[in-house]
């Protein structure tokens, strides 16, 4: 992401079209928009919904044991 560009055919990354986004979560989120973090698992949130002005956002959903936590399975 550090190019700007997510990568293609990965087999853990989806892309789409929408004008609003929303993403629950068994485990904590960590939410990072525009250079600053929005959550951070600490604090518990699970649940997210954010609306996109058109051709200004990408999001990226990782599966929730990327960033350490237990138990979580892909998807």
């Amino acid at each position: 992401m550090a190019t700007g560009r997510l990568p293609e055919n990965h087999r853990l990354i989806t892309h789409g079209r929408a004008s609003r986004i929303a993403v629950r979560s068994a485990s904590p989120l960590c939410v990072h928009a525009d250079g600053e973090f929005v959550c951070v698992p600490e604090e518990g949130v699970a649940e997210i919904a954010l609306d996109v002005v058109p051709r200004r956002l990408r999001v990226e959903v990782f599966a929730p044991a990327r960033y350490g936590a237990r138990g979580a399975g892909p998807g």
